[in-house]
C-alpha cells in the first residue's frame, strides 16, 4: 500500500460515506460528459447538455435551498455528521459554477460542430429579407406575449415566478438619463426563432427584443441589455402527521412558488450598480448570484431539437407487442388466462398496460382495480381508464405518492379527479416515499 492509498484509507475509516451533495455532482458532471462520446449523434450530445442544465436547476432547488434551510434554522454542522455546514455550502456552490462553465463550454463546443448543419446566429448577420421577415414575426408572435416594465418608484421590480426568466435592459432617455426596465419572458414564448428558408438558423428572442425594442420603447436607445434566470427554494417541508396531508401539499405549494432565490443567473455585461439594484430588487443573497458570458437558460436548448434532422438523433426505437397478446386477438384477459404475461420493457410496449386498464375499466366482470401511481399525469390514458372503471362502479383503489417532485401538483389534481370518480385514494407512508 502506497502512502496516497494509506491516505485515502484513513480518510474511508473516518467517515465511511461520500458527501451526498458533492457525490451528486459528481453524478451530474457524468451526465455532461457523454457529450463526449464519439459513437453519439450532435443532436444527442447536445441533449444531454440540456438534461445536464435541468439537473443543476433541480439541485440548486432542492438540495442548495436544503442547506440553506439549515443555515437559517441556526444549525452549524450537518444533522448526522460533523461536516460544517457553512464549509459544504462553499464547497457545493464554487463546484457548481465549475460544472456551469463546463456546461458553457460543452454547449459551445457542440455548436460549432452542428455549424455546417444548424447555427445560432447574431441579428447582423441577416440580410435585409430575412430582417424584414424577422421584424414582423416578432411583432406578430412575440411582442404580444411579452410584459415589459419601467421600473421607477411607483413600478417596482415585478415579481419573477421560479425558473422565470427575463431582459433587464438600460435605456437612455433622449435627455441621456439611465432608467431601467424589465421585460419578462413567459413560459409560452420561444426562446429561439428560426429565420425562414431552407437551411437550419436560429437566433435568439433576446436578441430579436433588444433589435426591436422601439416597438416596446419608442425614443429610448439601449445602453446595455442582458438576461437573467431565477430558481427558488422548492424543498417542501411536510409533517407526515397532518390530519389533512392533501391540504399540507397545497399549501406548501403556494408558499414554493414564492421561495427564496437560490440561484440567480446574469449576464456579465452590467455594471455593478446595476447588478447591485438588481440584487436589492430581487432580494437575492450574494452567494446565490451567478454571472456568465454564456447563454443564459442551457435547458432552453432542447427547443432545437425538434427541428435537428433524425441522423443528428439516435435511432428511433420501435418497442414490439408481445406475440401472445397478438395471438388473441389484442385480448389482454384472454392471454393471461391461459398463462402469466410477463411484460418486458422497453423492448415491448407499455400499451400492454393500458389496455389491460382500459379492457379492465369496460368488463362487467372486474370487481376491482388496485393501482399504484407516482408520475402520472390527469390525462394520461392510465388516469383515465381508472376514472371510467369507478365511474362504471368497479372498486378502484389507488395509492397515489404525493412526494413525487415536482409532479405533487399533477398528483394532487389526480387524487381529486380520482376521488370526485368514486375512487379511494391514499397518499403513501409517512417517512417514505413508495
Amino acid at each position: 500500500m502506497n502512502h496516497t492509498e494509506k491516505l485515502i484509507d484513513n480518510e474511508e475509516k473516518k467517515t465511511h460515506f461520500f458527501d451526498r451533495e458533492l457525490s451528486w455532482l459528481s453524478f451530474n458532471e457524468r451526465v455532461l460528459s457523454q457529450y463526449l462520446r464519439p459513437d453519439f449523434p450532435l443532436g444527442e450530445k447536445l441533449r444531454f447538455i440540456a438534461i445536464s442544465a435541468n439537473n443543476l436547476d433541480e439541485f440548486f432547488m432542492v438540495r442548495i435551498a436544503g442547506l440553506r434551510q439549515l443555515k437559517k434554522r441556526g444549525y452549524l454542522t450537518i444533522p448526522g455528521s460533523d461536516q460544517r455546514l457553512d464549509e459544504l455550502l462553499t464547497r457545493v456552490i464554487d463546484r457548481s459554477a465549475k460544472l456551469r462553465l463546463q456546461q458553457q463550454a460543452a454547449f459551445n463546443c457542440i455548436l460549432s460542430q452542428l455549424g455546417k448543419v444548424c447555427e445560432i446566429t447574431d441579428i447582423k448577420n441577416l440580410n435585409k429579407q430575412e430582417l424584414h421577415w424577422l421584424n414582423n414575426q416578432f411583432s406578430e408572435s412575440i411582442l404580444p406575449l411579452l410584459s415589459p416594465t419601467t421600473l421607477d418608484p411607483i413600478h417596482p421590480f415585478p415579481f419573477i415566478q421560479n425558473k422565470g426568466k427575463g431582459l433587464l435592459l438600460e435605456l437612455l432617455t433622449q435627455k441621456d438619463e439611465l432608467i431601467r426596465a424589465v421585460i419578462r419572458l413567459p413560459d409560452s414564448c420561444p426562446r429561439f426563432i428560426r429565420i425562414s428558408g431552407a437551411s437550419l438558423r436560429f437566433v435568439k428572442v433576446e436578441d430579436a427584443i433588444t433589435k426591436f425594442v422601439n416597438l416596446i420603447f419608442p425614443k429610448y436607445k439601449i445602453k446595455k441589455a442582458g438576461m437573467f434566470r431565477v430558481l427558488r427554494d422548492s424543498e417542501m417541508q411536510i409533517d407526515d402527521e397532518a390530519s389533512d396531508l392533501l391540504s399540507q401539499f397545497e399549501s406548501s405549494l403556494k408558499r414554493r412558488r414564492r421561495g427564496e432565490i437560490v440561484s440567480l443567473v446574469i449576464s456579465d455585461n452590467f455594471s455593478k450598480a446595476t447588478l447591485n439594484f438588481l440584487k436589492r430588487e430581487m432580494r437575492a443573497d450574494t452567494s446565490a448570484i451567478y454571472q456568465t458570458s454564456g447563454f443564459v437558460g442551457l435547458q432552453d436548448v432542447d427547443e432545437i431539437l425538434r427541428h435537428l434532422p433524425q441522423k443528428l438523433l439516435f435511432k428511433k426505437w420501435n418497442a414490439r407487442l408481445p406475440q401472445r397478446i397478438i395471438d388473441f386477438n389484442q385480448d389482454i384477459f384472454a392471454a393471461i388466462k391461459q398463462k402469466d404475461l410477463l411484460v418486458h420493457h422497453p423492448f415491448e410496449e407499455f400499451g400492454v398496460v393500458i389496455k389491460l386498464l382500459e379492457q379492465a375499466a369496460n368488463d362487467p366482470d372486474v370487481l376491482a382495480i388496485r393501482q399504484t401511481l407516482y408520475r402520472t399525469t390527469s390525462g394520461s390514458p392510465i388516469a383515465k381508464a381508472l376514472i371510467k372503471a369507478a365511474e362504471n362502479g368497479i372498486a378502484v383503489t389507488a395509492v397515489i405518492e404525493l412526494k413525487a417532485r415536482f409532479d405533487e401538483e399533477n398528483n394532487i389534481k389526480l387524487a381529486r379527479e380520482l376521488e370526485k370518480a368514486g375512487a379511494q385514494v391514499t397518499y403513501g407512508l409517512g417517512q417514505l416515499k413508495v
